[in-house]
């Protein structure tokens, strides 16, 4: 009775997402326009009619590698001598922006004749080139080092990266990163992204090549990717104690999917993917470990677009309402490691998941609401069941005020002692707690924030300041919720938005917040990027396993 009723649930949520969605559709001017020219003019980073112009402003925009026409022209939704609508063109405007290579973007239509225009397509470019003192304190741990990262390597819109790290907590030292990202492979609509990370305990490799779903028609998506990961990982026992596990693990992927419509997406995926993992000891085993998958997926999504300001930075950006919503089935099956014969075979087992979404924005209003249940059976038992619940709103009251909070919750049942480590700490969602003191395998947060956005500026940083209040607790498995002992913060932030680009890591961030727990203010945070995003994407999402998060740093 227990596994018809979580069938009909996830087949219900599925229904529900489907059938809410489908009352967007963008409110787009279906104008006919044909298109005679298409001007690119692309500005630079620095420009004169800029408010922060100065003397050394040529010098710096003679370094930067001005982002080359064909970047642009790759983006573009419509064609020289050719019919278009106005929702191309916004789309356009979108997709550039979407890239992260630019400040602005504008798409200018000029009339010539009745029914026929040129159309301009203005670039501002972003400052690219970041070398960064990496400088952080959080949770009682500090960490020092540097960073050189190029956004757009020769204007050619490849994104590398190197950094050095020495990282206090847990002795970790130093530490290494390397990343290669680039969007489209010689100029095709295939991308890869390469990331190699070492310390003296842990070194991880990741390959990623796949064709995206780049705009609302794109008819089809796949790719594949491999992860190798090797050495000692976290186990934190609370109260800032911990040990180290030594594990190997080895997975690889391949999906292919294919979408219809445009605004209203619908999606079929199928994905197969394949594992090998070592741990040390029965006691570190987690759920679904060394098992192959087949999982077959349906989703649908729905877009209506608007820009805002003053949210999340100075900066516009597009937000998205609408709606998302996928059903999961498929089969587990187990797997052996080929290196060492005796590490435990997996499990064979059958795997349903759904997960619905909806955000709605009017008004300077954002809401937004999801949940996701998933669950395995074996022999008619489910085993493996998790649940999850995202809450998210926010009101703009003028250009300089807004107030928002963001609620997440997640509960598992029948892990049968699993592994499962989740941590509450500044660096996961409670400012003014220390690393590592708080563990359990369900966990649920609260953020309440005020943003002030009062103008001002020192050369190329634009100053807010944010008021906020976090609340949150975890537990494990043999314990019902914890709304008895509620660990609560508060305090005050300043932020620093560089406003030569609109990557949200050019955000820094400075946090001071009041441990009511232990009546003490806590120790000053500082990191990149605001401590939450207001928004989010009801974009395509592979297959996957819900509940597998694993907190380990």
């Amino acid at each position: 009775m227990k596994t018809k009723n979580l069938i009909l649930f996830v087949a219900l949520l599925f229904a529900l997402s489907y059938n809410l969605h489908s009352q967007y559709i963008a409110n787009e001017d279906e104008g006919d326009y044909f298109i005679r020219n298409i001007y690119i003019e692309r500005d630079s980073v620095f420009m004169k009619s800029d408010r922060d112009w100065f003397w050394g402003a040529n010098i710096l925009n003679s370094l930067h590698f001005l982002t080359r026409e064909h970047i642009i022209e790759d983006e573009l939704l419509f064609n020289l001598e050719s019919m278009t609508v106005e929702k191309y063109l916004a789309e356009t405007e979108r997709n550039l922006r979407k890239t992260n290579l630019f400040v602005s973007v504008d798409i200018r239509l000029d009339s010539i004749a009745e029914g026929t225009s040129d159309a301009y397509v203005v670039t501002k470019d972003r400052w690219s080139l970041y070398p960064s003192l990496l400088v952080g304190l959080s949770g009682g741990n500090y960490r020092l080092g540097g960073r050189l990262e190029e956004y757009n390597l020769f204007g050619r819109g490849a994104d590398l990266m190197a950094e050095a790290l020495y990282l206090q907590k847990n002795d970790i030292g130093w530490q290494g990163r390397a990343k290669f990202e680039k969007a489209r492979l010689f100029r095709s609509n295939i991308g890869m992204r390469a990331v190699i990370e070492a310390n003296k305990f842990y070194h991880s490799d990741t390959l990623d090549i796949s064709k995206q779903y780049r705009t609302l028609e794109t008819p089809s998506s796949f790719g594949i990717s491999v992860i190798n990961n090797m050495g000692d990982k976290f186990h934190y026992k609370g109260n800032g104690l911990f040990d180290t596990m030594n594990l190997t693990e080895q997975r690889a992927h391949i999906f292919y999917s294919h979408g219809w419509e445009r605004q209203n997406r619908y999606f079929a995926t199928a994905m197969l993917e394949a594992e090998n993992i070592e741990r040390p000891s029965e006691e570190y085993a987690r759920a679904f470990d060394n098992c192959g998958r087949f999982l077959m997926q349906f989703s649908s999504t729905a877009h209506y677009y608007a820009k805002i300001k003053n949210v999340n930075s100075y900066n516009v950006q597009d937000i998205e309402s609408g709606g998302y919503g996928r059903v999961i089935i498929g089969q587990v099956f187990p797997m052996r490691s080929s290196s060492n014969p005796e590490n435990r075979l997996g499990e064979s087992i059958y795997y349903v998941a759904g997960e619905g979404e909806q955000s709605y924005y009017k008004d300077d209003l954002y809401l937004f609401v999801s949940i996701k249940g998933s669950s395995g059976f074996q022999r008619g038992l489910a085993k493996y069941t998790y649940q999850e619940a995202n809450i998210t709103a926010m009101y703009k009251f003028n250009d300089m005020f807004l107030i928002g909070a963001r609620i997440k919750q997640q509960s598992v049942w029948n892990w049968f002692d699993k592994d499962r480590q989740l941590l509450l700490d500044e660096d996961h969602g409670l400012r003014g707690y220390a690393a590592h003191e708080l563990v359990g395998a369900n966990r649920y947060i609260a953020n309440f924030e005020a943003r002030f956005f009062p103008d001002w500026h020192i050369w190329t940083i634009d100053f807010s300041g944010v008021a906020f209040c976090d609340v949150g607790n975890v537990w494990d498995y043999t314990m019902k919720y914890m709304f008895n002992d509620v660990y609560v913060s508060a305090g005050l932030g300043l932020r620093g938005h560089f406003s030569k680009s609109n990557n949200p890591h050019h955000t820094f961030r400075l946090d001071v917040a009041y441990n009511f727990h232990e009546n003490k203010i806590g120790t000053i945070m500082f990191g990149s990027q605001q401590y939450f995003d207001f928004f989010f994407k009801h974009d395509y999402r592979k297959p996957t396993i819900f509940g597998l998060e694993y907190d380990d740093i």
